[in-house]
């Protein structure tokens, strides 16, 4: 199904010959300064994932395995999910300035930006396959570290999100 810049992937189309009224559930633009789709919609600073908000909640992460898993008789899971916790929060350290970069750029291609994350990931993929196979099968700690962090920032992204959702919710009143 081919798409138009104003219409995106899995939103139905409606024929021409379907008249105007067909595609009033799915505008393709603001209305009256509102925009209900989202295509004028900007991110809010608040959701922004930063190191700040991240890091100590990583560090309590990874004293609390240290906690778990040292006494269990694994202090090199504990070290190693540790470093899978230092390569998330490297990662999205990465992230932040690659996105500046981007937003910075006078004339931004889609593309670099695209072989940049590619390359992180790869970088940081590598490192982590890299000691999971060194030091298997404590290793695999690695692996549960960076999800734990990705998990982390996910909820710390989510949380100020939901709640400005939340307040706007409340603060525009709805048509029926």
């Amino acid at each position: 199904m081919a798409t138009t810049p104003n219409q995106s992937i899995g939103r139905p189309t409606a024929s021409p010959a379907a008249g105007p009224e067909a595609n009033r559930a799915y505008p393709t633009g603001p209305k009256n300064g509102a925009d209900p789709v989202g295509t004028d919609a900007t991110v809010s600073p608040k959701t922004a994932v930063k190191p700040g908000r991240v890091t100590p909640i990583a560090a309590c992460l990874g004293v609390a395995s240290f906690l778990v898993l040292a006494p269990a008789g694994y202090p090199l899971a504990a070290v190693l999910f540790c470093a899978g916790l230092a390569l998330g929060l490297f990662n999205v350290a990465l992230v932040q300035r690659s996105a500046a970069r981007f937003a910075a750029s006078g004339n931004p291609l889609k593309r670099r930006f695209a072989m940049s994350a590619l390359a992180r990931l790869a970088l940081i993929s590598a490192v982590a396959v890299a000691l999971a196979v060194a030091l298997r099968p404590q290793g695999l700690a690695v692996f549960a570290g960076l999800a734990a962090c990705q998990l982390l920032m996910i909820f710390t992204a989510a949380v100020p999100l939901v709640r400005e959702l939340r307040q706007a919710q409340f603060e525009v009143p709805h048509d029926k």
